[in-house]
């Protein structure tokens, strides 16, 4: 018998179902007892949807052995495949009511899962919970089906009955609430339902609510319940200055300024303060940053600073002084002397000050997480000003007690190489860049294969390259005029075509800094026309899109130089760029 079922399974397996139901049904015929044949003649019936015969088959088991509730179960799975979804339900009920045991009624309600019958599931978990003292379970039970469903209210009901019986479930019932705080229905219900279990004196719903809060912004709701929650439980400004920095990375950094006053005022001896001092300032510097941003033109390659909050700034400095000056000679002070001297440096342009406060790292804290970045700084401002040999001394120290296992490591070499360029020794500087190319996917190694291709297509012209080397030193002094009249001598005078593309790449890119976009445009426009193969394409034309976007808002050329590229150019670094502006820009002009 055993070689038949075996031969009907293969059967089944080789999909011809007729033929293995034939076969089952003999075998089924002449062992009625056997469980495994009756449960592989249920499924070939069910499989053939052959319903009739697994209803048959099922009853007449049941009348058999009426106890086995998996019979029911199976019964009713059969009934709702059928689309007799009625009976199927009067099944599975009376079959509840029968065995009113919380573990027959999951039984049953797994069934009713298994084909999707979530209501009828519900059913059966609400009489299982009554019916036990594990009530705590089948409340997490019915608030997933009830969050499948999008009952969301009585979702939040059930994780509520499991905090108030169950305190120890809180985290627990944290990570089921979190998959549906992007739904704002979800949210609303969450809030409503826990708002009503007096979260004033129970505090595993005041904690509850400052999530959900801050992830509907509601956050005055949420300062005063992180107020509460702190209160009561002496966290001494943990909660809330956990708080400020969720409501920062979330984007209002207002709301993140306002919590950091309050925790300045009330949290004076906390051990928490230096952290909140920091982090005031460092969301201070954001905002600072934010306006900056708004009011300048960053997205030039080259800019010149046009609105600055320079009280506002100075504010922020008297801010890091009093990191300093409570916890001298610790990470915290570094890293607030680092950020006065990138405030002096780049924002306030006041430079004697910003090389003070660099050099304070550079000299006294060499193991610092900092230094590296003290450094790298330090020698670009001593670049701009013109010292070049001092950027050299920097770096090459630098180079001395230094491993390559930090990024600005790298960063710092390529500058090293920028400043041989800039004193016109172009072989130590090719042999820095040799090096920096061959670091995969970075920046700098692009950075560095872009100046290399200016120094080899530039060797039958050494003195245009050399030129060069001026004017770029000038570039980054920001001497910018004279700077531009040079890189048009070249333009005019060099036999190389890739040098002029490069040459006038950059014109443009000074034109752009002087507010001279029409004429940017038509010299990056006339540099491709005179050479098609030009290497720079794909970048020359997505600056072209960020003029046409940002200097003369011509919404439409933007969109068509980034067409162009990506037509043109489908494997360019800038592809992915395009593809989000293109759709950025349709949005401005829908």
């Amino acid at each position: 018998m055993n070689n038949k079922f075996l031969l009907a399974r293969s059967y089944e397996q080789a999909g011809d179902l007729k033929k293995a139901c034939e076969i089952y049904e003999d075998v089924y015929a002449k062992q009625p007892d056997n469980l495994q044949f009756f449960s592989s003649l249920n499924n070939i019936y069910v499989l053939l949807k052959n319903y009739d015969g697994s209803v048959k088959l099922l009853k007449s088991r049941i009348e058999k052995t009426p106890a086995d509730v998996s019979l029911y179960g199976l019964l009713g799975v059969t009934y709702f495949l059928s689309g007799s979804e009625r009976e199927a339900e009067q099944v599975w009920e009376n079959a509840a009511s029968k065995f009113n045991n919380d573990a027959f009624l999951r039984t049953l309600a797994g069934y009713a899962l298994n084909v999707r019958a979530f209501d009828i599931a519900i059913k059966m978990f609400q009489k299982a919970k009554i019916s036990t003292t594990n009530q705590v379970f089948y409340a997490f039970e019915l608030a997933n089906l009830y969050s499948i469903t999008m009952q969301y209210k009585n979702a939040a009901e059930e994780l509520a009955f499991v905090v108030i019986r169950d305190p120890a479930q809180i985290f627990n019932v944290e990570s089921r609430i979190y998959p549906y705080l992007s739904k704002p229905d979800a949210l609303n219900s969450f809030i409503s339902v826990f708002e009503k279990n007096n979260p004033e004196q129970n505090m595993n719903f005041a904690h509850l609510l400052g999530i959900l809060y801050t992830e509907a912004k509601q956050y005055d709701d949420a300062f005063n319940t992180y107020k509460l929650l702190d209160e009561v439980q002496k966290q001494q400004g943990n909660e809330l200055l956990n708080f400020a920095q969720r409501v920062q990375n979330s984007g209002d950094i207002n709301t993140a300024l306002k919590v950091y006053d309050y925790l300045l005022a009330n949290y004076t001896s906390s051990p928490m303060v230096s952290s909140i001092k920091l982090s005031y300032a460092k969301t201070l510097e954001a905002s600072l940053e934010s306006n900056f941003l708004a009011n300048n033109d960053l997205w030039k390659p080259v800019y010149r600073i046009q609105s600055l909050d320079q009280p506002g700034y100075l504010r922020l400095i008297e801010s890091y002084m009093e990191i300093i000056n409570l916890y001298p000679n610790s990470e915290s002070a570094i890293e607030a002397i680092l950020r006065i001297a990138l405030i002096y440096d780049k924002r306030l342009k006041m430079y004697p000050e910003a090389e003070k406060n660099y050099s304070m790292i550079t000299k006294n804290y060499p193991m610092s997480r900092f230094y590296l970045d003290a450094v790298l700084n330090h020698g670009i401002l001593a670049i701009k000003k013109g010292d070049i040999n001092d950027a050299e001394t920097l770096f090459d120290n630098t180079f001395l007690i230094t491993n390559n296992s930090n990024p600005n490591f790298y960063q710092i070499k390529y500058y090293r190489a920028l400043c041989y360029f800039y004193k016109s020794d172009i072989i130590s500087a090719r042999t820095i860049l040799d090096s920096l190319s061959k670091k995969i996917n970075d920046n700098i190694a692009n950075d560095a294969l872009e100046l290399l291709v200016v120094f080899n297509s530039s060797l039958n012209d050494s003195i245009n390259l050399l030129r060069l080397a001026d004017i770029e030193f000038r570039i980054f002094m920001e001497d910018f005029d004279n700077a531009l009249n040079g890189l048009l001598e070249i333009s005019n005078s060099t036999p190389s075509f890739l040098l002029r593309d490069y040459v006038n790449f950059r014109i443009a890119e000074l034109l752009t800094a002087n507010d001279d976009y029409n004429k940017a445009v038509q010299t990056l426009q006339l540099t491709l026309e005179n050479n098609p193969e030009n290497i720079y394409s794909d970048k020359i034309l997505f600056f072209m899109s960020e003029i046409f976007e940002y200097g003369l808002k011509d919404y439409s050329k933007a969109t068509s130089s980034l067409e162009k590229l990506l037509m043109n150019y489908p494997d360019s670094i800038y592809s992915e760029k395009c593809r989000e502006k293109i759709l950025q820009l349709k949005r401005k002009t829908s």
